[in-house]
């Protein structure tokens, strides 16, 4: 097996301030071969739509993954949304995850990282003979082998070489139609010693943008001493690498879309070879993302935007295109041999484990706020926290984790050829993406370090052995949102998607394997999303997906710190189902604790501890046991409307006497029983007899839930899952005894099941006392 080449070319210099020089777009240019606008039918028809590179910013997602505002032009919603001050993975954090100054030690929990299973070492199994067939595509033949094939049509990539790419040009009056790749060969097969000639080429074949695209960043960048090496050495070898399309792709490259499962392999060498293309702008068709146009519902592919100065983030785009050009600086001089998968995988929805009645536990978690996935996590699977349209802001100003990553490893933004916006049951596999260059920083202080050797093994199908999962999340722009039962289905069923492989069809060349996930603050930064809750969704969906989980906080200790404290309080407890975390999740947000901004983690150790909460207006209660009933905000004069509580029903409640302008919004109901005044409750063995029941808020706001006092087993729990949340009893009338388990405590105080049964127990919840008198 050939091993990875290292690259012995030059650090960048530091020398080199281009001020001063003008702008590219208002460098003369000669009018020799212009050309105009294309025709109808098989030309390149991007005047039909708008360029992507102006300044309106096409909405590509129902949930504003692409937000305008005066003049944006994002393509990823981390270039627009406000930001965490917490979150490094933000646009606004200048601070790179692994340059964090720490206020405390960094923190290592869980299970040693070395103990959690990897690739290649999970792999078992023989890899089958590389071919094509139903659901792959293998185009990495060598050239000898493979039978020239030209497809023009909606589900194969419309190639630049293709006879059926036709342009319009215009040259002293006289008009007619030609096949586009001649003009490309031509313009490009001329000598070209600096940037103005560079630009030169790439719009006479692209003429109608001429006024549209703007140079001037690239312009600065190549002027600026960095890379004294371009125009000598490595645009030869990338021009010869571009024109050498029609050799190294003869078969017809088919598009991953939308509800299809399939897999495309390609060879390095054929991925430099479109990247080449990209760089030069080639690609028919791709330059416009307007509404009804063919690609619209495709990242774009060309490298133009990257080019031009948006006065957004122009040094961060100067690093990255760093980096670009240090990858093509590697394959012009030593190409590499390997070979790279793109596997879009889809989830049906019957395979969608049903959460709410999961009865497998959660699997062993390493947590650590030191660290980055694509360096400790090396051998696991590795997760892209990524837009829905594969690669986010790459081409454009985007630098966060998802841009990094494809800049660093140049290879995946191929995947934006290919690959069809991502729906909500769909993710993309990435497998054998060599990294080709080091960085430092995050955000606006990203900044190229260097050249890097990938010394990862290889596996059968000479693919380097890392494998990135792709998985969007949704964006909310309401924190509240990401809790309701619909969006915590969509962010687990994602993320089951990704990490999950049910079915070979959909996966062809992957086999199954148990390499744990390495993921972090997934939809955290610039999507919305709650840290910790974004953390046991995750959790949840690796378990269920039969994976171990390495987190990475990135450098936030405290974070790390409250994930492993409740998940190994669940775990002693024998609360670590996912149906129990799941209940846990949904009792939290059909609470008050929402609302007084108690975070999931300090909830869900309440409920296990079942710690003391005190009231102020509990005075006078005639006994030790109490009730809670559905509560309402009254709309007094004196009282306005809260707003940071959903206001209730306004009618009359049983048991709500006397209210007044300073009532709480829920009412007690005190038991005066002989029975619960002669014998109080106590309900942990941290409760002394002597002090007053802790107070239960997991039913606040939810009018079906109610405690319930069993004067014959007072340390009963019960936990009815259609009892809390009614919209799913149609879907457990089959099976009711599973949300029906009772529980109790021991002498020693800890949770377990009814004697006949040995397994530990699910959630506390107490039990519901007799309605009587109530008293406020």
């Amino acid at each position: 097996m050939p091993e990875n080449g290292t690259c012995a070319s030059k650090r960048r210099s530091s020398s080199g301030d281009p001020a001063g020089d003008p702008p590219l777009n208002q460098m003369p240019f000669s009018e020799e071969g212009h050309v105009d606008a294309p025709v109808e039918s098989n030309i390149d028809n991007d005047d039909k739509s708008r360029d992507i590179s102006d300044n309106k910013v096409h909405d590509k997602s129902d949930e504003g993954n692409a937000m305008a505002s005066g003049l944006s032009n994002s393509d990823n919603p981390a270039e627009t949304r406000p930001h965490s001050p917490h979150d490094p993975y933000s646009d606004e954090s200048n601070t790179s995850p692994q340059l964090k100054e720490y206020t405390v030690e960094p923190v290592h929990l869980g299970t040693e990282l070395k103990s959690l299973s990897c690739i290649p070492s999970c792999i078992t199994h023989e890899f089958p003979r590389l071919q094509s067939d139903k659901y792959h595509t293998v185009l990495s033949l060598p050239p000898e082998f493979q039978e020239a094939k030209d497809k023009w049509d909606a589900n194969h990539v419309r190639m630049p070489h293709s006879k059926e790419s036709e342009y319009l040009v215009t040259q002293d009056d006289f008009k007619d139609i030609q096949v586009r790749w001649p003009l490309i060969d031509s313009s490009l097969s001329r000598e070209i010693k600096d940037i103005s000639q560079l630009v030169k080429a790439i719009l006479s074949y692209n003429a109608r943008f001429s006024d549209k695209w703007d140079f001037s960043l690239l312009h600065e960048l190549l002027v600026s001493g960095k890379v004294d090496d371009f125009f000598e050495d490595v645009l030869p070898g990338m021009v010869k690498l571009a024109l050498s399309l029609p050799d190294l792709c003869k078969q017809p490259i088919p598009l991953l879309k939308k509800g299809k499962g399939h897999s495309v392999t390609l060879s390095q060498e054929q991925i430099a070879c479109l990247l080449a293309n990209a760089f030069f702008c080639t690609f028919p068709r791709r330059n416009s993302q307007k509404k009804h146009t063919e690609y619209y519902n495709f990242p774009d592919i060309n490298f133009n935007r990257l080019f031009a100065d948006d006065f957004r983030r122009r040094d961060t785009k100067k690093e990255k295109l760093l980096c670009l050009l240090q990858y093509f600086r590697r394959v012009t001089s030593e190409m590499p041999t390997g070979r790279v998968t793109f596997c879009r995988h889809v989830m049906k929805e019957k395979n969608h484990p049903q959460w709410y009645k999961d009865k497998r536990r959660l699997s062993k978690l390493h947590i650590t706020s030191d660290g980055l996935i694509e360096r400790e996590g090396e051998g696991f699977l590795q997760v892209d926290f990524a837009n829905k349209f594969i690669g986010g802001g790459v081409l454009g100003s985007g630098c966060v984790q998802e841009e990094i990553r494809f800049v660093i490893c140049p290879e995946m933004i191929v995947s934006r050829l290919i690959t069809e916006a991502l729906d909500d049951n769909e993710c993309l596999i990435i497998t054998g993406c060599e990294q080709f260059s080091d960085y430092e920083g995050y955000g606006d202080s990203f900044q190229w370090k260097g050249p890097f050797t990938d010394n990862t093994t290889c596996d059968a199908w000479k693919r380097i052995c890392t494998e990135v999962v792709a998985i969007d999340a949704k964006t909310f722009h309401d924190k509240h949102s990401q809790f309701t039962e619909k969006n915590l289905h969509r962010e687990l069923n994602k993320a089951y998607c990704g990490f999950a492989r049910i079915s070979r069809k959909t996966i062809a060349p992957v086999k199954h394997h148990s390499a744990a996930v390495a993921t972090g603050n997934w939809g955290c930064g610039a999507f919305g999303g709650d840290h910790r809750l974004k953390a046991f969704i995750q959790l949840m969906a690796a378990s269920a997906a039969g994976r171990d989980a390495a987190y990475f906080t990135f450098g936030n200790v405290q974070l790390a710190e409250d994930i492993y404290e409740t998940y190994e309080l669940l775990k002693k407890k024998g609360a670590d189902k996912i149906c129990d975390v799941y209940t846990f999740i949904r009792k939290y947000h059909e609470g008050t604790h929402f609302y007084r901004q108690t975070n999931l983690c300090q909830f869900i150790q309440d409920e296990l501890n079942w710690k003391k909460q005190s009231n102020p207006n509990r005075t006078n209660a005639s006994s030790e046991s109490w009730s809670w009933q559905p509560w309402t905000w009254y709309t007094t004069p004196e009282t306005p409307d809260r707003q940071d509580v959903q206001p209730g029903n306004q009618q009359s409640k049983p048991n709500r006497t006397n209210a007044s302008s300073d009532s709480w919004p829920w009412s007690w109901t005190w038991n005066t029983s002989p029975e619960t005044q002669e014998e109080p409750r106590n309900i942990s063995p941290e409760t002394p007899d002597t002090q007053e029941e802790p107070m239960d808020t997991s039913s606040h706001g939810h009018p079906e839930v109610h405690q319930k006092h069993d004067t014959s087993s007072p340390n009963k729990f019960d936990l009815n899952y259609e009892t809390h949340f009614p919209k799913l009893s149609d879907q457990t009338k089959d099976n009711p005894s599973d949300y029906n388990n009772k529980h109790a405590n021991d002498d020693n105080g800890n949770l377990n099941e009814e004697p006949e049964k040995d397994e530990p127990s699910t959630i506390p919840v107490q039990d519901k006392p007799p309605m009587q008198e109530s008293a406020v």
